[in-house]
Order: structure tokens, then C-alpha cells, then sequence
């Protein structure tokens, strides 16, 4: 069985790494640029570096089918991206799509994102890694998970569409209100006289000439971060916060992603199992 993931986030890197120990052949498909912010626990940051290990299993970032092939004889998982011109010659039994995309690919698909409405899906997997039926419609983005009493408050938000520019890294600690990013902005209406975090629905941007400077809305590690050079866009998730500073956190798969890859697996034997026994 060969299976493509969309998504190398944390959860796509928790199903492959799950796949890679059960000896199922399994690669990752990646946007050019990832938008995952939990870096140091997943395979898109092979994107950035070339390569990159996971608790012991290695991920390569490939630009042609022969390069993914060794990679899968050498027992690395291959990392492809969205521009790659080699896709269509790409063999799969079955895809789990783990991330917002809207990638059409035949076949039967297993999906745990609910970031995006509307999405349908071969098998459903919820975030708390229920079963959620077959060919059901996507619901939105389910609550952060809750560390340290914080949800929502522990994330920052884009509150204006531009580039991205980190300033501080995962796995730093910041206090409520260090800068942490800057959103580069052709939009008006950003000056103010003072550098003071303005208060909306949380204190985590500062307008500055021609900048939006994004402050870390709790104090604590920072668990994820966006890498700088993203075009961001309104309402984008820039960084997560673990206001209980446990580095753990940073660099290993956390509960619910294990949860939820857990589950595909489950989802995945059925499938096969009801394939065999109909050949």
C-alpha cells in the first residue's frame, strides 16, 4: 500500500511517521512555502533545510521522482511540494489529507482537517480522532487546544494581509507583549503616533508606519511560529504560545495529533482489509 499525505504539518507528520513503522510506503506533499507554525516537530521543515528528523524518523525534501524513489529505498520519507512537475507520475493507493488544500486527487481520501467548510472526504476524522462517518461536509476550525488554562488567547492572529517577517524563534521565551513578527503592509491607515499594542480582541498587534508589529499575546514558549517570508493573510494564524514552558512540547508530537493519526490508521486497515477481501 502506498499512501500520499497532504500536509507535513504535525498531524501529517504523525500519520507518516505512524505509516513509516508499520512498513507502509508513505511521502508528504507540501505547499512551496509551508504554513505550518510547529516546525520543530514536522517533516514541512525538510521545505526549508533539506532534511529533517522527527523522533528518529528522517524526512527529504525531493524535486524529481527518482530522488523520491531512493529516499523511499533508503527509508526516508520524501517531502514534495505543490509546484513539483512530476506529480501526475505519482502512484497511490490511498491519500489522508491533513491540511486546508483544495489538491483534487482521485481516489479514496481520508481527512482530518476542518479548517475549510465544504470539503468532502471518502472517511472523516475529527480532531479528538473520532470517526466522523463518510462524505461528510468539513466544519469549521474546532477550539486550540487548552494548555495552561489558555486557549484562543495563547494564539496571534494576522489583522491585515501582507509579508511576514519573524523576529524572535520557536522554542524562545517571550513575555505578554514582546514583538515576535512584523506584517509588511501596502494598506493605509496603519500609523500611530505611540508604539503601545493597541487592544482588540487581544493585546498582540502594534500599528507602526507602514507595519503591522505582532506581540506575543501571553507570556511563555513559543510552540509554533510561521517562518518569515509568508504571505499572510487576514485572520492568519501567526504563532502558538505554551504558556506552561515545556520545551517537550516544542519538539515532540503532541497528544492529539497522535490521537488523530491513531485513528487513520485504524480507518486505513479497515480499508484495506475490505479491498482484499473484495479481490
Amino acid at each position: 500500500m502506498r499512501v500520499l499525505v497532504i500536509g507535513a504539518g504535525e498531524v501529517g507528520t504523525a500519520v507518516t511517521i505512524y505509516l513509516s513503522r508499520l512498513q507502509i510506503t508513505a511521502f508528504c506533499l507540501e505547499l512551496d512555502h509551508p504554513t505550518s507554525l510547529k516546525r520543530m516537530k514536522s517533516f514541512c521543515q525538510a521545505v526549508f533545510v533539506g532534511g529533517f528528523e522527527v523522533e528518529g524518523v528522517t524526512a527529504r525534501r525531493v524535486t524529481t521522482l527518482e530522488q523520491l524513489n531512493k529516499a523511499l529505498v533508503d527509508n526516508i520519507i520524501p517531502v514534495l511540494t505543490s509546484s513539483s512537475k512530476f506529480l501526475s507520475d505519482i502512484q497511490y493507493d490511498i491519500v489522508v489529507n491533513t491540511a486546508p488544500t483544495q489538491f483534487k486527487f482521485q481516489g479514496v481520501t481520508i481527512s482530518t482537517n476542518w479548517g475549510i467548510e465544504g470539503l468532502t472526504a471518502s472517511i472523516v476524522i475529527q480532531k479528538s480522532g473520532r470517526y466522523a462517518g463518510t462524505r461528510q461536509k468539513q466544519q469549521k476550525m474546532s477550539e486550540p487546544e487548552l494548555i495552561g488554562g489558555y486557549s484562543f488567547e495563547r494564539e496571534a492572529r494576522a489583522e491585515i494581509g501582507g509579508r511576514w517577517t519573524a523576529k524572535r524563534g520557536i522554542g524562545e521565551f517571550v513575555k505578554i507583549g514582546d514583538p515576535i513578527g512584523v506584517i509588511e503592509s501596502d494598506e493605509g491607515g496603519l500609523q500611530t503616533e505611540s508604539g503601545e499594542c493597541l487592544n482588540r480582541k487581544m493585546d498582540a498587534v502594534t500599528h507602526r508606519r507602514g507595519q503591522l508589529s505582532v506581540c506575543a499575546p501571553v507570556s511563555g514558549l513559543l510552540l509554533g511560529l510561521l517562518e518569515t517570508g509568508a504571505v499572510v493573510l487576514k485572520n492568519q494564524l501567526l504563532c502558538e504560545i505554551d504558556p506552561l514552558c515545556d520545551a517537550a512540547f516544542v519538539y515532540t508530537l503532541s497528544t492529539r495529533a497522535r490521537c488523530v493519526a491513531g485513528s487513520v490508521i485504524c480507518e486505513l486497515m479497515a480499508w484495506q482489509s475490505i479491498r482484499d477481501r473484495a479481490i
